[in-house]
Order: structure tokens, then sequence, then C-alpha cells
């Protein structure tokens, strides 16, 4: 497997010409988009239409303004957000399929990894049905600051590795679940989640 080069975007649009970095983007494999602001929009969809070019891995995660990130191979928002794209008031699991399938459709992308808080994720794929996963671990959560970056991270690497969507979302459901139940901005270890996936697996075949 070659080794492979995350180049995070939003580090790059602070610089005072992005033009001059997405060169760099022909080495990368994948690239986690996460806009906050909207004056940095057009620049990382320069960056993205540049990693799309090469078929490199896209995923976003950005706060209402999905939309303007058509074509990314996956998107990764939380419960209202969907709710504000498709107009509709989730209030049990079939209305969030169908809101989710709406919001897949409207973004033109192949996947959409839809964060539920303590009722866990949805996966939807362009092609197969939806996937409900219950939050990994406990429902009583600590903090979730910092949980989506972690969820879509988790969720690109795996992607960009060669694993299925299910495998992906799997991945990112588990990382997700150990990062919410520490309190503040927190990270996951590559030995927590080794530990964490071991327990996820052998709870799952008991």
């Amino acid at each position: 497997m070659s080794i492979m080069r995350q180049k995070i975007a939003e580090h790059m649009v602070y610089s005072q010409s992005v033009s001059a970095h997405v060169s760099s983007f022909f080495e990368v494999d994948f690239t986690a988009v996460e806009q906050q602001r909207q004056a940095l929009v057009q620049k990382v969809r320069t960056v993205l239409e540049t990693a799309r070019a090469r078929h490199a891995v896209v995923t976003v995660d950005s706060r209402y303004d999905l939309p303007r990130f058509k074509g990314a191979t996956a998107a990764a928002p939380n419960e209202p957000e969907v709710e504000a794209l498709a107009g509709a008031e989730l209030v049990d699991e079939r209305a969030l399929e169908k809101a989710g399938r709406a919001v897949l459709e409207r973004l033109e992308a192949r996947f959409l990894l839809v964060t539920r808080g303590s009722r866990g994720m949805a996966l939807f794929e362009r092609e197969g049905p939806v996937t409900f996963m219950p939050i990994h671990g406990s429902d009583q959560i600590a903090d979730v600051t910092g949980a989506g970056d972690t969820v879509i991270s988790a969720f690109t690497v795996a992607l960009a590795t060669g694993a299925g969507a299910g495998e992906a979302a799997w991945l990112a459901n588990v990382a997700g679940g150990v990062v919410v139940m520490k309190r503040g901005t927190a990270t996951v270890s590559a030995a927590e989640l080794s530990e964490s996936l071991g327990d996820d697996g052998a709870a799952a075949r008991s």
C-alpha cells in the first residue's frame, strides 16, 4: 500500500495565495474539507476541483453550506443540517431516510454520513440501502467538541485506503464514540482505536 499524504485544505486557504499551493494536490490521495467561514468557500472549491480531477477521495463537512460543494465523494452533516437542506423535520428514521436520500441526490455525492448524537449515525449510499448504526459505547456523552472532525477524518482515511463505505462508517463511528467520552477538544490514538475496534467486533459476535 502506498504511503498516504494528507493536506488539510483549511490550512492552505489561510495563506495569501491558494493558487501557489494547488499544484501540491496532484500528489494527494485524499482531501477532507471542513469549511466554517463564508469567505473560504471559493478558495476551497478550487482545491476540491483539483483533487477531483485526479480522482482523489473528497469529503466535506461544511456548516449549512454543503450545496456549494456538489460532486464530492462524501459529506458528513448532522441531523439539523439535513433538516435544513431537505426542508423537513426528522421526526423518525423513516423521515431521516427520505430526507437523507434527497440530500444525497442534491449533493451529487456517493455517500452521506449523518451524525445523530447519542443515536449514532446513518450511512446513505447512492447504490445501496441506508445503514443505521447505534452509538459506539455509552450514550452518556461527556463532550461532543471535535467529534465531527474525528468522524470525517476517520471516514475519509478509511475510504482512501480502500475500505467499503460500511467499513469506513463503522470505523468513524467507533472513533467518534471514543472522542465524545473525553472532555474538551480531544483526539483518539491508534492504540485507543485499535482496542475499541476489537471490543466492538467482539460485542457484535457475541
